[in-house]
């Protein structure tokens, strides 16, 4: 035992002159030095904020610890939500709220239909960054910018969805000025997934189908994985006839104005709900009117302000003269015949137009003035293969290919 501490002694001393305290500490002696080593360190018990996860380019950190504002959401949470597409579950979350889902890109700009974009704080989607696995995706056709699709990631590929809400473009460029979106695929899937769903999307019968499958496979040791995603989808179209309470055809109406001061509350109400109304200054057969001077209603009560059709060389065309009047305004059947035209049953009371009429046979419903699709009609097939392989602990190769549809 005596030779053994003999033999040990330069090494404790060794290790005692390799730290910094040891030279600050020279007058110590030894005898401190051997009670120091002899002295059996306490093990630290490991905690989670000890795991390092590298995600592409970044280190990602819990949500708990983050130095940004971080929101994490997983897989499981996202399938079990029961909604019709990944988009619609993230819009739920305050600062995704301003997302387009596919029924707010109808009726846009040609090739916008459908898209679903993320959009962080009502930005715009093209100030928020979504990446996959920590590395930029292909771009949608939304206004030539770098928006992504949300569709076009496949659904049971999806592991955890982080989203940063802090501004990040000091790290990732200006596309990222409002926050990034990262979303993080599965590397070592193994077996084979389905996954299917069908809701109704409307009162009126409309249907959501969806069928997605992924199968993969690990090889050489787990080192290697290959995998393959398919889904479909088909929507059927919503349009506007298809919504009971649009069809219902709501409208706020001008039903009194009230007389100047110093008696400027007459104690009418001025604007009241009215249903059923329509537009009878574009009845289907067109509407012909008479140049002539609307007749302002009394004084003491100015529901109808003064119109009076002053036609001059300059204007010829005053609008005045032609606003809809009973006796003033035509309309034409088929043969192309004249008869005037049907104000119904109820009109706004008050102002110079008033347009909207109720039960009028010759009156356009309001709902024709709007969008006609609320929901478009889609077919949409996505597919995506590609493999992971580590070639060493520090280094993997990877390669995807997709075919997108819709």
């Amino acid at each position: 035992m005596r030779n053994e501490d003999t033999n040990k002694a330069p090494s404790r001393r060794f290790g005692l002159l390799f730290g910094a305290a040891a030279v600050a500490l020279a007058g110590a002696g030894a005898a401190n030095a051997q009670q120091q080593t002899a002295a059996t360190p306490t093990p630290v018990a490991a905690t989670e904020d000890d795991v390092v996860v590298v995600t592409g380019s970044r280190i990602r950190r819990d949500a708990t610890t983050a130095p940004q504002p971080l929101i994490q959401l997983g897989r499981e949470a996202i399938i079990n939500s029961g909604e019709a597409n990944v988009v619609d579950y993230l819009a739920d979350l305050p600062a995704l709220q301003a997302s387009f889902v596919a029924e707010d890109t109808v009726g846009g700009s040609l090739g916008t239909g459908g898209l679903s974009l993320l959009d962080l704080r009502n930005f715009g989607p093209g100030k928020t960054l979504v990446l996959v696995d920590g590395r930029r995706h292909v771009g949608s056709a939304y206004f030539a910018s770098s928006a992504v699709d949300i569709d076009t990631i496949p659904r049971l590929l999806i592991e955890n969805v982080e989203v940063i809400t802090g501004g990040s473009s000091a790290v990732y460029g200006a596309d990222a000025v409002v926050g990034v979106v990262n979303f993080l695929l599965r590397k070592d899937f193994e077996g084979a997934e389905f996954d299917a769903s069908l809701a109704q999307i409307n009162q009126d019968g409309q249907l959501n189908g969806r069928f997605s499958a992924l199968i993969g496979d690990n090889f050489l040791d787990d080192r290697l994985n290959v995998y393959l995603s398919a889904e479909y989808e088909n929507n059927e179209e919503v349009t506007q006839q298809d919504i009971d309470w649009i069809k219902q055809d709501r409208v706020l109406l001008q039903n009194d104005l009230d007389p100047a001061a110093p008696n400027n509350n007459d104690g009418v109400t001025d604007v009241v709900l009215g249903q059923g109304y329509g537009r009878i200054d574009r009845s289907r057969g067109g509407t012909l009117t008479l140049a002539h001077t609307l007749q302002p209603s009394a004084l003491n009560d100015p529901d109808i302000p003064v119109t009076p059709c002053a036609v001059t060389a300059a204007d010829p065309f005053n609008g005045n003269c032609f606003i809809a009047d009973p006796g003033f305004s035509y309309t034409f059947n088929n043969a192309g015949i004249g008869r005037a035209l049907n104000f119904g049953t109820g009109r706004a009371s008050a102002g110079a137009g008033r347009n909207n009429v109720q039960n009028s046979p010759d009156a356009r419903p309001l709902i024709d003035f709007l969008p006609v699709t609320r929901l478009p009609s889609t077919e949409n097939i996505r597919i995506q293969s590609g493999f992971n392989f580590e070639v060493t602990p520090w280094l993997t190769a990877f390669a995807e290919a997709k075919y997108v549809r819709d």
